[in-house]
């Protein structure tokens, strides 16, 4: 990541399982979808948002871990980018915006003491 200025921290549940497609090269990408707490209040309560990041995976030992740990309400912590996406549509050029993952780490939702390690050293392995 070149500008810090283009950084994303995320720390949440994962709102559903992780999804995985097979890109035309035949590498794989991992949809994270988070639910976090936002810094305001709406009728007296802080407000959760549902945040989709994507992630490139480059191995099989990578896909293992997400399908693993990838599991709703599991935690996450996401340090990513700000990425602008131009692409033809129906002969339209459209634009999106993506948040792209760089770091992903994922924990169970009532991981013991155990687990938490298991999951740490699995990321360090892989990654």
């Amino acid at each position: 990541m070149a500008n810090p200025s283009n950084m994303t921290m995320t720390l949440g549940r994962l709102a559903r399982d992780v999804r995985f497609v097979t890109n035309k090269d035949d590498s794989k990408t991992v949809f994270l979808t988070v639910m976090a707490q936002d810094n305001y209040k709406s009728k007296g309560e802080f407000q959760a948002q549902a945040i989709s990041y994507r992630k490139y995976l480059r191995s099989d030992k990578q896909i293992a871990y997400y399908e693993k740990w990838g599991k709703k309400g599991n935690r996450v912590h996401i340090i990513g980018h700000v990425e602008s996406v131009t692409f033809e549509k129906d002969g339209e050029t459209e634009y999106r915006t993506d948040l792209v993952a760089d770091d992903v780490d994922l924990s169970s939702l009532n991981a013991g003491r155990a687990d938490a390690e298991a999951s740490a050293d699995d990321a360090e392995e892989i990654f």
